[in-house]
């Protein structure tokens, strides 16, 4: 019997994350919110912070212990969720914002991706762009706070904000990235000439006179105060330490792991990947002798360069493609929407991550998109081409289409057994929920298979709680290293 409270709790918690994030929601294909924007003021966070604190309390009066299986896994997942929600809500982030984790994205990136179906929806998205200086007049309030509280970016994150911001501002009303809009081919040609003209209207009286403000105040308030490459850590802003802790207990999932302990796993990740790259690196550059030769080789070499941001983007098609091809032996659902290959936004690239993601609509109305970053292609490393592709068709593309697939309620064990180059054994076991979340974990794995990555698992045992309709085969799979 399935508990109701439990059903419910669920349905009421996702659509507080939709009316919470309308941009995310918009993102996700839901119409209604066309017209909507964040806002960031006191009165919208004690609305969230009581929204959370209920629904953990509704959580907490669920008797755990008389759920089903399944159950318990959404259980478990919103009790993560709203762990997660409350701390982002103690760090307060949107006052020192900046850099890539900045608001430029609601400029530059965001309307890229979002598909208008039809022409009503199209007339609520100019309602929303009306409501651009409502969210960055909000947003400079925010910071302005943070500022009082010596809660500020630091100068490197400031000055690539700034960057942004004046790339923005620097392009012709006519190419504003705001009316890169994709809409239905049901709509016509000379409705879209119109909703640009209207557009374009609200972008030069209300968008940009707004994001200027926003800008001097950054120049003069904010980069004086910026913490210094020397203070970049959250630890130097008020209420810095306890937000790190916070973070690690969100990354990590153990809420008693300290600061060390974490440290010590990077430390010693590094030098089992130092003996890897030699291992691997030896058949590439003749004549090293040490990990450090290699990468010293992998820095200076030119053929460790892309020659132009052309071979970049062609580089990636074909690592995706060549991922996808061997995928039918292993899994039996697929994206409904390729994954295309598109260059980040020349706005945004001097200052954005290697790779980004935007899935496809569950409809299959808008694609995945792949956004590279090609900025100053010849400086890049060709040899970082097949993980950066490799975070991208398991974890996203692929993740997505199990997220969707409406028989994705299953729990796999995973027992990886190990070996490190000292033959040393090591056994690492991780519970994946389908419920909640993509199957990252085994999409990783076997992509990398099928990308022929190096690997050292020697075989994967899958005990299955309940039908497993994703994966091909036996529940029982050996795996030799090649």
């Amino acid at each position: 019997m399935t508990n109701s409270d439990l059903q419910q709790l669920s349905s009421d918690f996702f659509q507080n994350s939709l009316d919470s994030s309308p941009t995310s929601a918009i993102m996700r294909g839901h119409k209604k919110y066309f017209d909507q924007i964040e806002e960031l003021n006191e009165e919208t966070f004690e609305k969230e912070t009581k929204a959370v604190n209920d629904f953990t309390l509704r959580l907490e009066s669920i008797n755990a212990k008389s759920l089903s299986n399944r159950e318990k896994v959404t259980y478990g997942m919103l009790e993560f969720a709203l762990s997660s929600n409350k701390d982002s809500l103690l760090d307060r982030s949107w006052e020192f914002g900046a850099g890539v984790s900045g608001f430029t994205g609601f400029l530059i990136d965001y309307n890229q991706q979002m598909f208008v179906p039809d022409s009503e929806s199209a007339d609520m998205l100019l309602k929303r762009l009306e409501l651009y200086k409502r969210l960055y007049t909000q947003i400079a309030e925010v910071q302005k706070i943070g500022l009082k509280n010596n809660r500020v970016a630091t100068e490197r994150n400031l000055l690539r904000t700034i960057d942004q911001l004046e790339n923005y501002l620097g392009s012709s009303l006519e190419e504003d990235p705001l009316l890169l809009i994709n809409f239905s081919p049901e709509i016509s040609e000379s409705f879209i000439s119109d909703w640009k003209e209207k557009a374009k209207k609200i972008i030069d009286s209300n968008i940009r006179p707004t994001v200027l403000a926003y800008l001097e105040q950054l120049k003069s308030d904010h980069i004086p105060k910026g913490r210094s490459d020397e203070h970049s850590g959250i630890m130097w802003i008020d209420g810095g330490e306890e937000t790190y802790l916070r973070a690690l207990r969100k990354y990590t999932g153990h809420k008693n792991i300290t600061v060390k302990e974490v440290h010590e796993v990077g430390l010693s990740e590094i030098e089992r990947l130092k003996k890897e790259f030699f291992e691997i690196g030896e058949n590439v550059f003749p004549g090293v002798s040490t990990p450090e030769e290699v990468l010293q080789k992998m820095q200076v070499e030119p053929s460790m360069r892309y020659e132009s941001k052309e071979q970049m983007l062609q580089l990636a098609v074909d690592t995706i493609e060549r991922a996808y091809k061997p995928l039918d032996q292993w899994f039996t659902v697929f994206p409904k929407s390729p994954c295309k290959v598109l260059p980040v936004p020349a706005e945004s690239e001097q200052h954005a991550p290697p790779a980004y993601y935007y899935p496809p609509l569950p409809d299959g109305s808008r694609d995945g998109t792949y956004f590279l970053n090609t900025y100053k292609a010849e400086t890049k490393s060709i040899f970082e081409a097949e993980s950066v592709a490799f975070q991208t068709i398991p974890k996203r593309s692929l993740g997505n289409s199990y997220w969707n697939h409406p028989s994705n309620s299953f729990i796999i064990w995973i027992f990886l057994i190990l070996v490190s180059s000292s033959n040393s054994l090591f056994i690492a076991v991780r519970k994946l929920s389908f419920l909640f979340t993509p199957p990252w974990g085994i999409c990783h794995l076997l992509t990398g298979l099928s990308l022929r990555f190096p690997t050292k698992i020697l075989f994967l045992l899958f005990k299955t709680i309940a039908p497993t309709p994703i994966l091909k085969g036996s529940a029982f799979l050996v795996i030799t290293k090649s």
